[in-house]
Parts: structure tokens; sequence; C-alpha cells
């Protein structure tokens, strides 16, 4: 009987450190690729007018270029989209900020607003997915 006794006794002590394994633990990065992912190109208007274009990457990095017809001088962009569709971005001369361009995105199309603050231009801008 004390055999039993102590048998019984070892495998209930053998089972009681044996545990199944669980995910909760877990430390996987769940990447959601930016649903504006894609090239993107419109105009703008206001105290200059002209063409931009830009790619947004995975990230929702956007950077593009914008020129104007009747000046050389081409700037370039960089700048964020968030998740909301929110763009803040800044455009460039010779690596040098020289304005914003800022507005708001949704799948296919955006708006917003830019200010050179050089030269005390704004406007507004349009675009569209490409």
């Amino acid at each position: 009987m004390k055999k039993i006794i102590l048998a019984a006794f070892l495998l209930v002590s053998a089972l009681s450190f044996t545990s199944c394994s669980s995910d909760d633990n877990s430390t996987e990065v769940v990447s959601s690729e930016s649903k504006f992912k894609g090239t993107w190109a419109g105009t703008y208007t206001g105290g200059a007018s002209g063409n931009w274009t830009a790619t947004i990457d995975e990230n929702g990095e956007f950077i593009g270029q914008a020129s104007n017809p009747s000046n050389p001088t081409i700037f370039t962009m960089k700048g964020a989209v968030n998740d909301s569709g929110i763009l803040d971005a800044d455009f460039y001369v010779n690596n040098s900020v020289v304005g914003e361009f800022n507005g708001t995105l949704n799948a296919s199309s955006g708006q917003g607003s830019w200010t050179n603050t050089i030269l005390n231009l704004e406007g507004n801008w349009q675009g569209s997915k490409n």
C-alpha cells in the first residue's frame, strides 16, 4: 500500500511541475503597411502654381518634388502621412527648409495648403494616387 501511495504522490508531484506552453508572452510585431503607399501627383495654386509628385512608402514616409513652369527651381518635399491620412511635410531648396506642405489624404485623393515662408507665398494643393 505504501508503494501505491508513494507512486501516486510522485505522479501528482511530477504533473504539477509540467505545464503547457502559452502564446501569451509572444513578442511578435504586427506591421501594417500604409494604406496611402504609392505614387501621388497633383497641382498647387495660390501665390505660385505648378505641379507636384510624391511617393509614399509602406511606413508612410512622403518624398517628392514640386515645380513651377515659370521658375526653374525644383522643390524637394519630405514628410510623413499618419494612419489617419494627415500629411505633414516640408519643402526644401538646396537642403534648406523653405516652406510647408500639409493636408489630408484618403485612399485615392488629397488636398491641403502650402506655405513658402521665405517668399511669403501660400496657397492650396490637390492631388490623387496614381
